[in-house]
């Protein structure tokens, strides 16, 4: 690979055009790596302290070839002595995967995210924290940061974030989903199922397209405001990416109906082959009914036997009741890096050292 550069722009709109083939090789990665996905994210989710912040990795071969991109939004805070200035994914808790993005070309070098990194150490004033998440523990560009990050300066702490729970399919519908379940699991779904069958008042709408789509958005959101769920922080994020997937084609939205009540939801995003379970979500007053577990069955239903699928994605979270429904699951990690250069960052990283010290020697104490 030739000279790299890199460049540090403000946003979307700053991007130069040529960035687009980095988007379109994301696009069959993860529907968290997408192009709609971040700028979600931005219109939607940054707070008034935060800024957008993009490193650029470009060919230096005069026809404007991007490398790689990592996106990234800027906060500060400041404490009693110190000021803390970090560099963060553009990504939070509903985001299920953050990496950089890059073509296949320069996926196998590192030099890409190598000057990155180099350019964000680089950078004045200086970032005293830079943290990365969720990244997938077992994929080259986490490795990559790493490195780059301790080679440029940073201490870097690498440390678990979330497990996600996914079903790998091969070509089945839900029937053989099913059948690869356990017998209990098997037959709690049908006894569930078969209770609300029995009644005459219920019906299930699945949504694709954006016809109806302000129906859907409002069934939707009067099943989860009367749901157990704490209120949405970014309340208008939910309904964007809704109206957003309909648009798109990838919305799979059910929605189980008891008398014209809309009694559960299960959001699902189907992207490259990837079926999302987003959001699942009931109204209390038909807990009984065990509706959530209903709708989910329902659009996986519809999902494996009309569409084209190679993955179930249950999400973020260790629930246990995701063993149930999924037989595989990856480690999401994060990165943590200290700049010892600041002050911020040598205090914090050095606590953090010393904290990692003593529960080590805790652990060792209790074993003798």
């Amino acid at each position: 690979m030739g000279p790299v550069r890199v460049c540090r722009y403000a946003g979307f709109s700053t991007l130069p055009r040529y960035y687009d083939a980095l988007f379109e090789a994301a696009e069959g990665r993860s529907l968290y790596l997408t192009r709609a996905w971040f700028e979600l994210l931005a219109t939607h989710c940054l707070e008034g302290n935060e800024e957008l912040v993009f490193y650029g990795a470009e060919a230096e071969d005069g026809q404007g070839t991007a490398l790689a991109l990592l996106m990234a939004q800027s906060g500060a805070s400041r404490g009693r002595f110190m000021r803390r200035r970090t560099l963060s994914s553009l990504a939070n808790w509903y985001s299920g995967l953050y990496a950089p993005i890059y073509t296949p070309v320069s996926a196998e070098n590192a030099a890409a995210i190598d000057g990155i990194c180099r350019a964000i150490r680089a950078t004045v004033p200086r970032w005293s924290h830079v943290h990365l998440y969720p990244l997938d523990a077992d994929s080259r560009e986490f490795s990559a940061l790493c490195d780059s990050l301790r080679r440029h300066g940073y201490l870097v702490r690498r440390r678990f974030k979330f497990r996600n729970w996914f079903e790998p399919i091969d070509g089945g519908d839900f029937a053989k989903y099913l059948q690869n379940r356990k017998s209990k699991t098997r037959g709690t779904i049908r006894r569930k199922d078969k209770r609300v069958r029995q009644r005459d008042d219920v019906r299930f709408e699945i949504f694709t397209t954006d016809r109806n789509i302000d129906r859907a958005v409002a069934a939707y959101q009067q099943v989860y405001d009367a749901s157990w769920k704490e209120a949405e922080v970014y309340a208008d994020f939910v309904p964007s990416l809704i109206r957003h997937c309909a648009k798109e084609g990838s919305l799979r939205l059910g929605i189980l109906f008891i008398g014209n009540e809309p009694a559960a939801v299960e959001f699902c995003i189907l992207a490259s082959g990837v079926a999302t379970m987003f959001k699942t979500a009931y109204d209390p007053r038909f807990r009984g009914l065990s509706v959530g577990t209903v709708v989910m069955m329902r659009v996986l239903e519809h999902v494996l036997d009309c569409e084209t699928v190679r993955e179930i994605d249950f999400g973020m979270g260790d629930e246990t009741y995701k063993t149930e429904f999924a037989s595989a699951s990856r480690e999401l990690h994060e990165i943590v890096a200290y700049d010892p250069r600041s002050w911020a960052g040598a205090v914090d990283g050095l606590y953090d050292v010393l904290r990692r010290v003593v529960r080590a020697r805790g652990r060792s104490g209790s074993k003798r």
